[in-house]
């Protein structure tokens, strides 16, 4: 049973809906330990008070320093045990040491299609004004990994959604929620619940023997980002990223090499947070042996 805690700042619809999916099933495996919310009179810890789940206001402005109050809300936090921390509107700086703490283990909605519209200032209705300013025609909502950036860790789902000509950032953000965010909310906690979501965090190592093309150091980079930061299984990752280079690239041969650990492994089970697994397919004339360990022998001395 995956234990959550749900953090959240306001009227708590995207707690609704994981409730909801909860009761309807449509989460399994996954209870709520605890509602936390910086803002007493949010309406989300009467939905949680509704449903018979914990719930506990721990505010910023109740402490003498940030230091003191990032150090009880992550006490607060560890008392309950959770295997994964929710954030469901929740306008709060998350604490370093807490993103250490549970790393691939806090989750976040953001409103948008990351990378657009994101980071530091986009928040609540100020991202809906963006797209609108913007005049985009597609907008929608993101589940992702919490890392120390400001919206820039694994994305996990995407959903898109329309915008219309008469749109206001009050009627957009409403659609963006019943059309977006409380679907894929409840299925990336789903998905995370059943040991679904596997590559969080990991090396890949591309090594090839150019023919007629070349490229920059750069390019291997972001073809792995964007096979990476899909949903994504290792095994898979590494022959398309294989496949893509080889079709594109045509060299004489090439070699990928992927070390990744798993959010089953680390979340769930026997969780061991150190474990990790290696997949390695390879092409052309790495197929040779001796080529091979001349690749590896260069990994092992770097």
């Amino acid at each position: 049973m995956l234990k959550i805690a749900v953090c959240v700042s306001g009227g708590g619809t995207n707690l609704q809906a994981i409730i909801d999916g909860i009761e309807n099933q449509t989460i399994t495996n996954t209870e709520i330990e605890v509602v936390i919310s910086n803002n007493k009179n949010a309406y989300a810890l009467e939905r949680a008070k509704q449903h018979g789940i914990k719930s506990i206001c721990i505010s910023p402005k109740d402490y003498a320093s940030r230091e003191e109050f990032n150090e009880d809300f992550l006490k607060q936090l560890n008392s309950y045990h959770v295997d994964l921390v929710v954030l469901a509107g929740f306008l709060v700086v998350i604490p370093e040491q807490m993103i250490k703490e549970y790393t691939n283990r806090i989750i976040n909605i953001h409103p948008s299609l990351i990378p657009s519209f994101c980071g530091t200032g986009y928040y609540g209705l100020k991202v809906h004004e963006g797209v609108l300013s913007r005049g985009v025609k597609v907008t929608g909502a993101t589940v992702h990994f919490v890392d120390e950036g400001t919206d820039t860790g694994p994305i996990i789902l995407q959903k898109a959604v329309a915008v219309e000509e008469t749109d206001t950032p009050e009627v957009l953000q409403r659609r963006v929620m019943e059309q977006a965010e409380w679907i894929i909310m409840p299925k990336a906690i789903d998905l995370i619940a059943n040991g679904k979501v596997t590559v969080t965090d990991g090396k890949v190592h591309i090594g090839y023997m150019p023919g007629d093309k070349i490229v920059g150091l750069s390019k291997p980079a972001r073809l792995v980002d964007a096979f990476a930061r899909r949903f994504q299984v290792q095994e898979r990752m590494t022959r398309e990223i294989l496949d893509c280079f080889d079709s594109v690239i045509e060299p004489y041969g090439t070699i990928v090499m992927v070390e990744a650990r798993h959010l089953c492994m680390q979340m769930r089970g026997v969780e061991k947070q150190n474990a990790s697994t290696t997949t390695c397919l390879y092409s052309g004339n790495f197929k040779d042996r001796e080529l091979r360990e001349e690749f590896f022998s260069m990994l092992r001395n770097r």
